[in-house]
């Protein structure tokens, strides 16, 4: 079911060809997924034990059990950028903000997550084989900051899935969006997008009470008018108690503590073109420039589901 389509088929709808295709353990393959153990949180753990468990797996969120039906998924930023709301409402002007931050921190690293949990997104539970790419589509386009789902097989979790499984799908299966493959960037709604950027010598902690304020999830750093660098939700992985003061110093700092590669494409380019350098970066987050860097846009990989969302029922 995942080769080439028919002719028929190519004279479907978008939605009708994306329901053709279902989320099994070919797909998985199809996609680069591995299936493996699902790391799993609880509610009764702190705050810090649960950060700890995130970076030991090298992960950016786990989902903390809820019922049989859905779980809702605890992450590194949610959890940070918490904490900077909640400091910065009560010591933002404060002189003497950095000699609280320490003992603040302290007590917040051993609140239990549970705390944390009211405004989480919440994930319908996927059984692996019975639901079809369309349908789960439409589930992350629908729900708000909701990036990932955890699938099971035979009632037990076995991987969890995400947007940029799909995406690297996509890469491997054009002939599935052929509405929407050759459209220019320019020809989307993507280059509307308000930039919310940061400059050099602000800091992350900026950058995250941006990411609270505005619910987003990535910022570029601007010099002038140029790119030079970016903060984002994937530069939270890994974060651990030591980092947390790194988030205090200027974002290039940061950046090049974390060595993180700056993900950037023309944005003259395809639909196409940003699929496929998505799968090929694993970013989140294109920023779309000019050839002299100047920044024009950015694309998320929310971005690109819902535009083929949006065809559906066309």
């Amino acid at each position: 079911t995942h080769n080439i389509l028919s002719m028929s088929k190519k004279k479907m709808s978008i939605q009708k060809r994306l329901e053709a295709v279902i989320v099994d353990g070919e797909f998985l393959r199809a996609s680069g997924k591995v299936l493996d153990a699902v790391v799993f949180g609880a509610k009764e753990q702190t705050v810090e034990d649960a950060l700890r468990r995130m970076a030991t797996h090298n992960i950016l969120s786990m989902p903390l059990k809820s019922n049989e039906k859905e779980v809702c998924f605890i992450d590194t930023v949610s959890i940070v950028q918490g904490f900077v709301k909640s400091f910065d409402a009560q010591h933002a002007s404060s002189l003497t903000a950095d000699l609280i931050l320490p003992k603040t921190l302290a007590e917040f690293l051993t609140t239990p997550i549970s705390s944390l949990t009211d405004d989480l997104p919440i994930a319908p539970v996927v059984e692996l084989g019975k639901t079809n790419l369309a349908d789960i589509i439409q589930i992350f386009s629908t729900t708000w900051r909701l990036h990932r789902i955890p699938l099971l097989e035979g009632g037990k979790p076995v991987s969890i899935f995400s947007q940029s499984d799909i995406v690297r799908y996509f890469a491997g299966h054009p002939e599935l969006l052929s509405e929407v493959w050759n459209l220019k960037v320019s020809e989307t709604k993507w280059l509307d997008h308000t930039i919310h950027k940061i400059l050099p010598a602000q800091t992350p902690w900026d950058a995250l009470t941006k990411f609270s304020e505005l619910k987003i999830s990535s910022v570029p750093v601007v010099e002038e008018t140029k790119l030079v660098s970016s903060f984002s939700g994937q530069d939270m992985r890994g974060f651990t108690r030591d980092n947390w003061m790194l988030l205090r110093k200027p974002v290039t700092n940061y950046s090049e503590f974390r060595n993180t590669p700056l993900h950037k494409l023309l944005f003259g380019e395809t639909v196409g073109n940003v699929i496929k350098t998505f799968a090929s970066t694993k970013a989140h987050t294109l920023f779309l420039v000019n050839e002299e860097d100047e920044l024009k846009g950015l694309v998320t990989l929310t971005d690109v589901l819902n535009l083929v969302f949006s065809h559906f029922q066309k």
